[in-house]
């Protein structure tokens, strides 16, 4: 089971949908591993732009990474902001949830590290109420997943 931007566009589409004052942004970003696990900044860079800059670059755990995105994805917002209790709600919803999540986990075994990162300059749907952002490392290759919402 693959990540896709498909299966990402879906979820924020549905996230988008009859929201109040919030808007969810999803990205997968796929790279040739020309820099290594321990150059994330160099990767993150040759994606987003010279002027991009991350810190609080750090190891996690898929467990981890599944319990941050599931929250983050599922929040309800307030009166003022958030996305509609029927798509939080819906058997839709939950059911993408529970497909980011199986190939999220099928992405993390592939890889060989996971880190977990945020961004200090540059993030690509500035400005952000909630944000996450992974890098997965595997096989010549970066798969780089960027969730965030704006309100």
């Amino acid at each position: 089971m693959n990540l896709t931007q498909g299966l990402l566009n879906r979820i924020s589409d549905m996230l988008n949908r009859d929201a109040t004052n919030y808007t969810v942004f999803l990205r997968l970003y796929e790279l040739s591993e020309r820099y290594g696990v321990d150059d994330l900044s160099a990767c993150i860079r040759e994606a987003f732009g010279e002027s991009t800059e991350v810190e609080n670059e750090e190891g996690i755990s898929v467990e981890d990474i599944l319990v941050e995105m599931g929250e983050l994805l599922s929040y309800a917002g307030d009166s003022g902001a958030g996305p509609s209790d029927s798509v939080l709600n819906s058997r839709e919803f939950q059911g993408l949830l529970v497909e980011l999540k199986d190939c999220t986990l099928s992405l993390a075994k592939q890889a060989d590290a996971v880190k977990k990162f945020c961004f200090r300059a540059g993030h690509p749907a500035y400005p952000v109420f909630w944000d996450f952002a992974y890098a997965f490392f595997a096989d010549g290759r970066v798969s780089i997943l960027i969730g965030s919402s704006s309100d």
